[in-house]
């Protein structure tokens, strides 16, 4: 299988402590294809790949999610994590998890319009999404965040366009962050 092309490093954990970064950066496809509800957003429209959080240690917590979009659709995201790599998807095909994905799901992460704030840099305009716990709208999970063991110390992810998106930028940049403490 194939894994999206991450722009960024993972950024090392204090040393003597467990708190780490995560973080995944890519652009999608040079197009502005529409997406459908439920689509993929991944950096080919050819190849299947998920995303790869790497540097995350075997086990730990997932305490909070942000991601970074330059555009200005108004769109609900879902990231969905996993401990082991799921079935990929091209960008803008349908999100079908196969039962052999179910058990390596850790969790999911709403990113809403509630929780955005629309920042601009350079003259384009940025939205950045937030999504942790009970603080934020869209999600609900307990304060203790997701709990999550690996084989080979990295999560995997899929991007998900849940409410369908009808003027993405072409070839925007996407940047996904999780906050952990490793175990």
């Amino acid at each position: 299988m194939a894994l999206v092309t991450n722009s960024d490093t993972a950024n090392p954990g204090v040393p003597g402590g467990s708190a780490a970064i995560s973080i995944v950066s890519f652009n999608r496809p040079a197009n502005d294809t529409n997406y459908v509800a439920l689509d993929i957003v991944s950096d080919s429209t050819s190849t299947s790949a998920a995303l790869d959080f790497p540097n995350t240690g075997r086990s730990g917590v997932i305490h909070r999610a942000s991601m970074s979009y330059a555009g200005t659709d108004t769109t609900l995201w879902r990231l969905w994590l996993f401990d082991g790599e799921p079935t990929n998807f091209v960008d803008g095909g349908p999100l079908l998890l196969l039962a052999a994905d179910m058990p390596k799901i850790i969790g999911k992460f709403d990113f809403v319009d509630a929780d955005k704030l629309l920042v601009t840099a350079g003259g384009s305009a940025i939205n950045y999404f937030t999504a942790s716990g009970a603080t934020t709208a869209a999600n609900e999970i307990s304060g203790a965040g997701y709990r999550y063991a690996t084989a080979d110390s990295r999560i995997y992810g899929l991007l998900q366009d849940v409410t369908g998106m009808t003027t993405p930028v072409s070839g925007a940049e996407i940047v996904i962050r999780l906050e952990i403490e490793r175990a």
